[in-house]
């Protein structure tokens, strides 16, 4: 009997093995999927959503690699690709998507979003990035977070025109 203890002792840690998680580093542009992004109320980083149980989700933290489960009666979770900006001209509000393929533009520019320091620095570069935003409803708070999440993705080089545009392509096949 101890014997067979041993063996499945064994068993259990072999399948565990099997179980490693992906690193940071193994996670590749080309399979990245801007719709499945959410951030997680309370949480800093960003995550990729893996699966769905009924009382919450399953995420990978797009820094560290690691998996782990997301109740819902614990979190909120905003997948980035539902988040719209306010603009003051019809349709009044512009995809996060698009004002990241702003932001995208401006950094092949050359603008240094890292220099970003204070509230009117980052009020004068959403201007260029979005400039019919609506100041009224659009708040700094917002613009770091939305310029944040940028930096974060494209510092992993999950950012691309062809991330961003995926969704826009498969729309028009259909």
């Amino acid at each position: 009997m101890q014997k067979q203890k041993h063996i499945r002792h064994f068993n259990l840690n072999e399948s565990i093995q099997c179980l490693v998680l992906p690193s940071r580093s193994s996670i590749h542009k080309d399979m990245f999927e801007f719709e499945k992004v959410v951030a997680l109320s309370g949480k800093s980083s960003l995550f990729s959503v893996v699966g769905n149980r009924n009382n919450g989700l399953i995420v990978q933290d797009l820094e560290s690699g690691k998996r782990s489960f997301a109740p819902s009666r614990k979190y909120q979770f905003t997948p980035l690709d539902s988040i719209s900006i306010y603009t003051t001209q019809d349709p009044y509000a512009t995809e996060l998507r698009e004002v990241f393929k702003s932001m995208l533009e401006k950094k092949n520019e050359g603008v240094d979003l890292a220099a970003l320091q204070s509230d009117d620095d980052y009020t004068s570069f959403f201007e260029s990035v979005l400039p019919t935003y609506d100041p009224s409803r659009v708040y700094v708070r917002d613009m770091k977070k939305a310029v944040r999440w940028f930096q974060f993705l494209d510092s992993r080089e999950l950012i691309s025109d062809e991330i961003l545009t995926r969704k826009e392509e498969e729309k028009t096949e259909e």
